[in-house]
């Protein structure tokens, strides 16, 4: 059973179109990554404690000078 008044129908339309605007904006966000976010090569080797990518051949991090 229905229970609105006249124009109630119209209220949920929109809620709806904003709530499938939100969800599809969070999903392109997500799916296309973050602008800027540098992918690691899988020959580079990453400091555990600062997260810096190096060369293969390093031995030590260039920022915090740990052991790699």
């Amino acid at each position: 059973m229905w229970r609105g008044g006249k124009g109630q129908g119209d209220v949920h339309d929109y809620k709806f179109i904003i709530l499938v605007l939100v969800v599809s904006l969070v999903l392109l966000v997500v799916l296309t990554g973050v602008p800027g976010r540098k992918v690691v090569d899988k020959q580079d080797r990453v400091c555990r404690a600062c997260r810096l990518a190096h060369p293969y051949f390093a031995a030590f991090c260039r920022k915090c000078g740990g052991k790699l």
